[in-house]
């Protein structure tokens, strides 16, 4: 997959939109476990997911990491609300397994999005779908039983449920990896 097709999945471009990309993209694989980007630092680029997983996943108070997003391959990565603020992040992205993301400096899609009625568009999508995703995560949580969750995830995600750890599957679906053990073996 080049830049210009994962960009090309995710929102609409004019012809010359997209070009000079190539110069200032850096693509690079990671190990698995990997934090692509941590919480004790700004935002300075956002990645274009090429291959492999990534978690969101943020520490509570408690010292628990919960788990309450995944990224798959084509979609666009960075802590949004760094993005948005300029602050440094409370989440943090992590590689599952191995993974190939292409980094965009931030500055220069910003100074395009300034410009481009694309850009913009480009935002606003990227805006809508965190907003999105992140109601439907709530929303799932309050409203569905944690074997509905399962399925809903399985259902959308299938490669999910085989390449993300059980510790992370639970942690998403609000439940213990206990709880997901006895679930999946109902389900067989």
């Amino acid at each position: 997959m080049t830049i210009r097709d994962a960009l090309s999945a995710l929102a609409p471009w004019l012809p010359d939109d997209l070009n000079g990309l190539d110069e200032i993209s850096k693509t690079v694989t990671v190990p698995r476990s990997t934090i692509i980007f941590p919480t004790d630092k700004r935002v300075t680029h956002v990645a274009l997911l090429m291959e492999g997983v990534v978690r969101s996943s943020y520490i509570t108070a408690q010292g628990t990491e919960i788990t309450y997003c995944f990224a798959f391959p084509g979609d666009c990565i960075a802590p949004y609300s760094a993005v948005l603020t300029g602050r440094t992040s409370m989440e943090m992205l992590t590689s599952i397994g191995r993974c190939t993301l292409t980094f965009l400096p931030l500055d220069e899609l910003l100074r395009r999005g300034e410009t481009s009625m694309s850009w913009m568009r480009f935002f606003r999508i990227m805006a809508e779908r965190q907003y999105c995703e992140l109601e439907r995560h709530i929303m799932m949580l309050q409203k569905e039983t944690a074997a509905d969750r399962y399925q809903e995830l399985f259902d959308r995600r299938p490669e999910a449920i085989q390449t993300i750890p059980q510790k992370y599957l639970a942690s998403y679906l609000g439940i213990t990896p206990r709880h997901l053990s006895r679930i999946r073996a109902r389900k067989k």
